[in-house]
């Protein structure tokens, strides 16, 4: 897979060096703003194994554009987000799946992700002043992705369970369709917004190790009972989000 994302960023590249000679210097924009997560990532299902328990989090995404033409151009795109995990759901899940620990607190992780796409971008002016202008952004890229890791545990009286699970890292295809407006304030300085859609492929995060730990009873009695189990597998997950960011952005 990574040869295949080297040989596209080269030729794409390549191309857009070859097709961009104008006088035109581009512009460099920087927006922020939430990320709302969608579908599985979203998911409070714990019987789910693609279920994310993301809420939403923070986006970034810092752009340079160019217009190949008075209407179209290319657009290179670093992308940053974080969601963090629902931890309140996470816990009433762990209370299901362990009912003899009712009791669950999970430490605050968060799923971290950066992404370099490329791509077009349409430019259209809305009325004579050309002041306002809507666009449109169809970009691909290759995305690196951290899963959350996981502590937790439970007390109650003399039942103490715990579990942890490691993070890890994965690389993917990832997507972003978008549309948005550009307001100019100077004759350089421009308001840009954007409402996207974002999503990626089945991300892969190979070897996550789990760790679980139960006690009952009290320690040196006839009836306390000790268990520990240690599982490595590979963890998947398809991160989808809309993202509704605003910001900044300068001409060249």
């Amino acid at each position: 897979m990574k040869k295949i994302f080297l040989v596209f960023f080269t030729c794409l590249i390549q191309s857009t060096f070859s097709f961009a000679q104008t006088n035109d210097n581009g512009s460099v924009s920087l927006l922020v703003g939430p990320a709302f997560p969608l579908g599985k990532f979203a998911s409070k299902n714990a019987s789910d194994k693609l279920a994310g328990f993301a809420k939403t989090g923070q986006a970034f995404s810092l752009s340079y554009t160019k217009l190949i033409s008075k209407r179209s151009g290319i657009v290179v795109d670093i992308h940053g987000q974080r969601n963090s995990i629902d931890t309140k759901a996470f816990e009433s899940s762990l209370a299901k799946i362990f009912a003899q620990y009712p009791n669950w607190k999970v430490s605050k992780e968060s799923w971290l992700h950066g992404a370099l796409l490329l791509g077009g971008i349409g430019q259209f002016p809305l009325g004579v002043s050309n002041k306002v202008s809507l666009i449109t952004k169809t970009m691909i890229g290759v995305m690196y992705s951290k899963s959350p890791g996981l502590k937790g545990s439970s007390v109650d009286g003399t039942a103490f369970a715990a579990i942890e699970q490691t993070k890890k890292l994965a690389i993917g295809f990832t997507y972003s369709l978008g549309g948005g407006i550009n307001c100019d304030i100077t004759e350089r300085l421009f308001f840009t917004s954007l409402v996207s859609y974002n999503g990626t492929n089945k991300m892969t995060y190979k070897n996550v190790r789990t760790t679980t730990f139960t006690s009952q009873g009290t320690p040196g009695s006839p009836d306390h009972a000790v268990q520990q189990s240690i599982s490595t597998m590979n963890g998947n997950q398809v991160i989808t989000s809309i993202n509704l960011q605003a910001g900044l952005g300068i001409g060249l």
